[in-house]
């Protein structure tokens, strides 16, 4: 079984729809817009993306109900990126920079 790449971003601005949309031109996937009180609200999801992962989302780090960050290992960070079974990690790191995003972790797991 070969290992399984995440890779999380940060972004301190807090520019949702304008990050998906620097995104969705720079890598070619397609967003879906949901919400869900877990992921702070309004979210951006794309899955199945042909040669880049198996998952993104684009998510703000801000509790819906309280403002406390999601992840607390990120608190100035205003919105999260996360790439999930990452294929071309280069390309990733590359679009996820010139959108303003900054590398924050890069995990392996089997």
């Amino acid at each position: 079984m070969s290992d399984r790449l995440t890779l999380v971003f940060a972004r301190k601005a807090d520019d949702l729809e304008l990050s998906a949309e620097r995104l969705s031109t720079a890598l070619g996937i397609r967003f879906v817009r949901r919400d869900s009180d877990y992921w702070g609200g309004d979210y951006h999801l794309a899955r199945n993306i042909d040669g880049i992962a198996a998952e993104c989302r684009l998510h703000v780090n801000a509790d819906f109900y309280d403002g406390a960050p999601i992840f607390s290992e990120h608190p100035d960070a205003k919105l999260l990126l996360h790439f999930h079974e990452c294929e071309n990690d280069e390309r990733i790191v590359a679009a996820a920079t010139e959108a303003g995003f900054e590398l924050r972790a890069r995990k392996t797991s089997l």
